[in-house]
């Protein structure tokens, strides 16, 4: 399994979303055969068992 970490960002209805998110990943030869979206920077990484660094810099924007 893989993870990946990242934000949401939406709009529309009035209203915007920025917020932090994770996702997990099956591959099965190469491809992706199941994945699972988190609401969390955490969730992801604790789906593949990776914990998460309190402050990792290279999962920051600008």
């Amino acid at each position: 399994m893989r993870s990946l970490v990242g934000r949401i960002y939406a709009w529309g209805g009035g209203r915007v979303i920025d917020a932090p998110a994770s996702w997990a990943f099956r591959l099965r030869d190469g491809r992706i055969a199941a994945s699972r979206a988190f609401d969390t920077r955490d969730g992801g990484p604790l789906a593949v068992g990776v914990q998460c660094a309190e402050e990792d810099s290279n999962l920051h924007g600008p």
